[in-house]
């Protein structure tokens, strides 16, 4: 899989999205980071496009994780951030239903640190995991 963007890698600035071959199933967790710098339409949206783009593309679910709390998020107070937080979850929520394949997941976070080590979080943990089980292809 690749990313090919203009910048970090949010759905709305993303130029080509290739998958080879195409999932079945794919997990989106919406970013944390987005949340204290854009506005929480232009997130819903950038997320649901991926999604549709990912439903046209061949694959076949859609899950997308909902927000957890920060304990200090960027640029808002922790105030601030929770209802960013709770309106993006809602919405999400709410819209997905009427989107057949697309599920919006709410999750509990890791309250430990050996419980990133999956692969996913790539925290100082995680990136350990990550590199240790990588499979590297020749695409």
């Amino acid at each position: 899989m690749s990313f090919e963007g203009i910048s970090s890698g949010f759905a709305r600035d993303l130029m080509w999205l290739h998958l080879s071959p195409t999932p079945r199933i794919v997990y989106i967790q919406v970013g944390e980071n987005e949340v204290s710098y854009m506005d929480v339409d232009d997130v819903i949206m950038g997320i649901l496009t991926l999604c549709q783009h990912l439903l046209n593309s061949g694959v076949e679910f859609v899950f997308v994780g909902a927000l957890v709390p920060r304990r200090r998020p960027r640029n808002l107070t922790i105030s601030q951030y929770r209802r960013r937080m709770e309106s993006i979850n809602r919405q999400l929520a709410l819209v997905t239903v009427h989107m057949p394949r697309v599920y919006c997941k709410s999750k509990r976070g890791f309250r430990l640190s050996y419980q990133s080590m999956d692969g996913v979080h790539l925290n100082f943990y995680g990136q350990r995991w990550l590199v240790r089980h990588i499979i590297v292809s020749e695409n």
